[in-house]
């Protein structure tokens, strides 16, 4: 009849097929409802949802004192001295003898160093760089190099357990060097004061290698009017029991 179509029974769908159909369909739009709410958020979490801030700088972070050693706790026993492995110069001082290079730098604190304690406190057994040097040739394959154990970083205050494998390291060679304490030259710095006199700033460090314990801790500012002066003033504040009369 005129633009209309007709349809019988037999072009109908069956009723069953229909509604599994539309069932299917409502199934599956509310699986994608779902699976839209519930997906989780690709990359970082936003700033304002993160709860652990980030760690600051602590600027009130102070040096120890400058402390002189107690030298009847270990007189009378062996303690090894490690190499100085950081020594800056600045100004007018940097580039110039004894700071010519990193290699003879480290070289004459250590001279300095190695001097003045025996000088100043014969009563200890010192194992000076160069001895901790050669048992280290003498246990190949065992002992570590003392010139490359890290011990610089040993001048952060914050450390009072020394870590692996440092301490590993350092246990070993007091083992062979037939001791338990180390005497650990952590840092020095050299410049000139506001009175153009050398001022030497000295961070040292003693560790028990059997406990791991850092137990001595000295930064010394000295002055003089050459830099050997002022490491022999760093060392009369470090041994002051060098002036006691015989």
């Amino acid at each position: 009849m005129g633009g209309y179509i007709t349809l019988s029974n037999s072009d109908l769908p069956d009723k069953g097929v229909l509604v599994n159909h539309i069932s299917r369909l409502f199934l599956l739009v509310g699986l994608a409802a779902c699976a839209g709410g519930s997906q989780a958020p690709v990359g970082p979490d936003p700033v304002e949802a993160q709860t652990t801030p980030a760690p600051k700088p602590n600027p009130n972070q102070k040096m120890p004192p400058a402390a002189p050693m107690n030298i009847l706790g270990i007189a009378g026993q062996v303690v090894g001295v490690l190499p100085s492995t950081l020594v800056v110069a600045r100004d007018s001082l940097a580039g110039k003898a004894p700071f010519t290079d990193r290699a003879s730098s480290t070289k004459w604190v250590d001279m300095m160093l190695g001097d003045g304690m025996q000088l100043r406190a014969p009563e200890v057994k010192w194992k000076l760089p160069e001895q901790m040097r050669s048992l280290a040739r003498s246990a190949p394959g065992i002992a570590a190099d003392p010139d490359y154990m890290g011990q610089a970083a040993l001048r952060d205050p914050q450390i009072v357990k020394v870590p692996d494998p440092m301490i590993s390291n350092l246990r070993t060679l007091m083992a062979i060097a037939g001791g338990r304490f180390v005497f650990v030259p952590a840092s020095f710095s050299f410049q000139h004061d506001s009175t153009g006199a050398v001022e030497a700033r000295a961070n040292f460090v003693g560790v028990d290698t059997r406990a791991g314990d850092v137990v001595f801790r000295s930064y010394i500012i000295a002055s003089g009017a050459t830099p050997a002066a002022a490491m022999d003033s760093v060392l009369t504040i470090l041994f002051p029991s060098v002036t006691a009369e015989p």
